[in-house]
């Protein structure tokens, strides 16, 4: 038998080698193409020289109704956008989740490029990280981006239901996000935060809660937050550190789902923190 299989690979190889056996080249098939999405640009004044990619899905019953919807905005869209509609699409069989407008915000260019961007985009403060970050402290700047001339587009052109918004964001996108919580609460009233990276600068975003809880009792918001339990003690320590105090204060109003997930590490946690909390906050 042995020598059967052998003669039988060892005599497809010439073909293989020669072309015969062929897969199909991209020139003679379609791309393919996520159905009922579309890429649009938007410009910003507040972040220099800066033209965002903005994928969009429409909800299944988009162009059959005159309702409105509400918006899940796709932080590292580049990544996870296709993702995030296609994990959407299948709850929707069973109606686990509602209908929504999901919004992905990204970059042109290459991974370099992306890495770039994100590291500057997502992070509050600038830190001396030349070895492993290329350039921080601009999430300013892409706050202003987002509120002042994404919603604008993206809320003059579709109809949606201002003022309820949820967004995913993982590792520095997790950060940005609770950057978001603390310092412009009410962009946003619900949060997918997968494996934030809460040790950044120090785990200063202890401090932006601290200086939230010193101002306010209630947090009027709908969490979820998780981390893996494989990844760096840093990361676990970060989101342990966060969930705690943000537990200890006791805050009115918020509702939050944070736990670690066994067995997956900084990546895997992120998709399935997509799906779990996807259904968490819009319950």
């Amino acid at each position: 038998m042995k020598t059967i299989v052998r003669l039988i690979v060892t005599g497809l190889v010439p073909f293989l080698l020669n072309g015969t056996i062929s897969c199909q080249t991209n020139a003679k098939q379609p791309l393919y193409t996520i159905p009922d999405t579309k890429v649009q640009t938007v410009e910003s004044r507040y972040v220099e020289n800066m033209v965002y990619k903005i994928d969009i899905a429409i909800p299944e019953n988009y162009f059959r109704t005159e309702k409105c919807y509400p918006t899940l905005y796709i932080l590292d869209a580049w990544s996870y956008f296709g993702f995030a509609v296609q994990a959407y699409r299948a709850l929707r069989v069973f109606d686990e989740v509602p209908e929504m407008l999901i919004i992905g915000i990204s970059h042109f260019g290459d991974s370099k490029d992306d890495v770039f961007y994100r590291a500057r985009d997502y992070t509050p403060t600038e830190v001396d990280s030349s070895q492993w970050l290329p350039k921080t402290g601009g999430a300013s700047e892409f706050q202003q981006f987002i509120e002042y001339e994404l919603f604008p587009f993206i809320e003059n052109n579709y109809r949606t239901t201002v003022g309820d918004r949820a967004i995913f964001g993982a590792s520095a996108g997790g950060i940005f996000c609770t950057y978001l919580l603390f310092n412009h609460p009410g962009m946003f009233c619900r949060y997918i935060i997968g494996g934030p990276a809460g040790w950044y600068d120090n785990y200063i975003v202890l401090d932006y809660e601290k200086r939230y809880s010193e101002l306010h009792d209630s947090l009027p918001a709908r969490i979820f937050m998780t981390v893996g339990s494989t990844e760096h003690e840093m990361q676990i320590k970060g989101w342990a550190s966060l969930k705690d105090s943000m537990i200890s204060r006791d805050y009115d109003v918020l509702e939050m789902t944070a736990f670690k997930i066994e067995d997956e590490g900084h990546i895997s946690q992120a998709l399935i923190a997509f799906i779990k909390g996807l259904k968490a906050v819009f319950k």
